[in-house]
């Protein structure tokens, strides 16, 4: 009898203890660019992206490649669920047709809301503000800026 409820105790235990969420690695694409996520908890995740992008302006096409790392917090665990976060990012922007080249960084806070549209897929907004401080190479003319930045990306986790 004894053997029986320390048995059940202990099975009692092991239903207690769940075990740990699995980690999380998806590939990702967002506006102009692709990114790597990892979620180390189910409220916090890692990110690595790369954005380039090209424009047409009076002094020629301009190409830009912005690498960065994200961190963010997210809240709840329901398909849609909001997240807040920072990211830190090196800029380069040059000029195809010139010597004119930019370099800098970026950095800055944001809030947004991701949508799981099934167990391996997740699609997401975000905006918030950045600070820009980029140097020109020729002629080390530099300046800091601020800006209001909006990000949108799908996700696919592979594991």
């Amino acid at each position: 009898m004894a053997a029986l409820a320390f048995a059940a105790w202990v099975g009692g235990l092991a239903q207690a203890v769940e075990p740990a969420p699995p980690k999380r690695l998806a590939v990702g694409i967002n506006y102009i660019g692709g990114q790597i996520d990892y979620d180390f908890t189910p409220h916090v995740r890692g990110e690595l992206r790369l954005v380039t992008g090209n424009q047409t302006s009076a002094s020629g096409t301009v190409s830009s490649t912005v690498f960065g790392a994200r961190g963010y917090r997210l809240f709840g665990s329901s398909a849609a669920r909001f997240y807040c976060g920072a990211e830190l990012a090196r800029v380069k922007a040059k000029q195809r047709a010139g010597a004119y080249t930019v370099t800098g960084m970026a950095g800055g806070g944001f809030i947004g809301m991701e949508r799981k549209f099934s167990r391996r897929a997740a699609v997401g907004v975000d905006a918030g503000p950045y600070f820009f401080s980029l140097r020109e190479a020729a002629t080390g003319a530099s300046e800091t800026t601020f800006d209001f930045v909006l990000n949108s990306y799908v996700i696919f986790y592979l594991f």
